[in-house]
């Protein structure tokens, strides 16, 4: 707290001394102008404080989701769960909250439930037309789950059948994040952290429909020389004939006549 009323009294400092500056009209072309809101959100309430945030999404209605990771306070962090507890502060948010635009907390909810795993290292969230909220996790066997704005689940896309690779049409492979096309009712996901590629469900059945093709590996062309490719591409044409001339005798040093007496050198030390 003492650090932030510090920042405030130096900017506060710096406003008052910086020049007068005349104001001009904003230009439509203006790029955005971004600055911190240190007092957003609100203070949540039965000492709650969020973990690591690993998403965040904006509603159509205008309101903010947030996905964090419970799992990720450290002890001291979470005194207050003790029994007895240790401190007085905290507990860890539930994994989703939703927010409006100044910061209030509207709802909460999130963590294992009735008829669905939930993930295992949250990653990623997405709020569709409907309000539908999307959540994802990174860790291995974590799939995408779709739950009602109330935290009711609805259905889940892929699943942890043990196949492996981009080629697998069910594994999503620790999935990084999804973005809904809602005119096509289709969820891309990026296949993610365990896969290389993009992966199209029906959203409204969780049926696979497409992807796209595995991201390309590298060629010849593209990879970095090896270090043999790099000595024979900066050598100069001496020194190569000569180590020719060393490996496969001095006949072939006739084309070379300057490289005769390092090559008769070189093989006569060998």
């Amino acid at each position: 707290m003492r650090g932030i009323f510090a920042l405030v009294s130096l900017t506060i400092g710096a406003l008052i001394s910086a020049p007068a500056v005349a104001q001009q009209p904003a230009r439509a072309d203006a790029p955005p102008a971004f600055q911190p809101e240190p007092f957003w959100p609100k203070p949540l309430p039965e000492n709650w404080i969020l973990g690591q945030v690993a998403g965040i999404a904006t509603a159509p209605n205008g309101n903010i989701w947030v996905l964090h990771r419970p799992a990720s306070l450290l002890d001291d962090e979470k005194g207050a769960t003790k029994n007895p507890p240790e401190y007085k502060c905290c507990k860890a948010a539930p994994p989703v909250l939703e927010f409006d635009a100044d910061g209030n907390l509207l709802r909460h909810w999130g963590g294992p439930g009735a008829g669905y795993e939930w993930v295992k290292n949250e990653h990623g969230i997405h709020v569709d037309r409907d309000g539908n909220v999307w959540v994802g996790g990174n860790n291995d066997g974590d799939q995408i789950l779709q739950f009602t704005p109330d935290g009711k689940f609805i259905r889940q896309i892929g699943k942890d059948d043990g196949s492996k690779g981009s080629n697998s049409n069910t594994r999503l492979g620790r999935p990084a994040h999804m973005f809904t096309d809602d005119a096509a009712n289709e969820i891309y996901v990026a296949g993610g952290y365990g896969n290389r590629r993009v992966i199209v469900f029906d959203m409204k059945t969780g049926a696979y429909k497409r992807r796209a093709p595995t991201a390309l590996r590298r060629t010849t062309t593209s990879r970095r020389p090896t270090r043999r490719a790099r000595s024979r591409r900066n050598s100069s044409p001496v020194r190569c004939t000569a180590c020719a001339c060393r490996t496969t005798g001095s006949s072939m040093c006739a084309t070379a006549p300057t490289t005769v007496s390092r090559c008769s050198a070189r093989t006569a030390a060998s």
